[in-house]
């Protein structure tokens, strides 16, 4: 299959003075954004930014030259504010990137299970959740990919744009009801971090009561 060339994008992001830095949500800002063709000249420029007090996270992205760039889910990796790579997802959703084939994760290779507080990264917003559902094992995966071969439909429908949680996040509907994200919008494993401020009891007791909830509710 022809490969076409890639570009990686890496971001840096900071804590903005927009707003008070509070859960349930807070804002981070890009300030910088470079181009390079390989991964490993991404992590070099890391290091240039690591003093900076406000850092939040730094984020790499892999893009396919002559694709559309908002289209699709880009192979990612999230860095800590110390320069340390903290996960890694690999790319969905178009015919010319899935050469890789996503075969889920083991629980043990997760970062986070079930019940664990987490911040989720969404463009410029973090919001604090708690973890609901896992990405799916690769027992998973593979069930999914025979039931496809059993159909005739093509096995690379299942791709790293599946390599997701379902996180609950503490905000109501207009109907009063609890939100919380189901895979097919949820975040990617690359887009969440652990809490980097203390969480408050009384925010960490709803999102517990939350899960409790949702999950009585998936048992009827």
């Amino acid at each position: 299959m022809y490969q076409k060339s890639r570009v990686y994008i890496l971001k840096v992001f900071i804590l903005t003075n927009r707003e008070p830095h509070r859960y349930p949500n807070f804002s981070i800002y890009p300030i910088e954004a470079f181009c390079f063709l390989s991964l490993e000249d991404c992590i070099k420029k890391i290091p240039y930014y690591i003093s900076g007090e406000e850092l939040y996270c730094f984020v790499v992205e892999s893009h396919c030259c002559g694709i559309d760039m908002h289209f699709g889910t880009k192979e990612r990796w999230l860095f800590l504010p110390d320069g340390t790579i903290f996960s890694h997802t690999f790319p969905g959703d178009e015919e010319i990137e899935r050469s890789i084939e996503y075969i889920g994760r083991e629980p043990e290779d997760c970062h986070f299970k079930e019940g664990d507080i987490v911040e989720m990264m969404d463009d410029e917003t973090v919001t604090l959740g708690i973890v609901l559902q896992q990405p799916p094992t690769p027992a998973k995966v593979e069930n999914v990919r025979n039931k496809l071969r059993d159909m005739g439909m093509p096995e690379n429908t299942i791709d790293g744009s599946e390599d997701r949680y379902i996180i609950l996040v503490d905000s109501l509907k207009n109907d009063g009801d609890p939100t919380y994200m189901h895979c097919s919008r949820g975040p990617l494993a690359s887009s969440l971090l652990p809490p980097s401020m203390p969480v408050p009891a009384k925010l960490r007791k709803r999102l517990k009561e939350l899960l409790e909830k949702v999950k009585k509710e998936e048992s009827k």
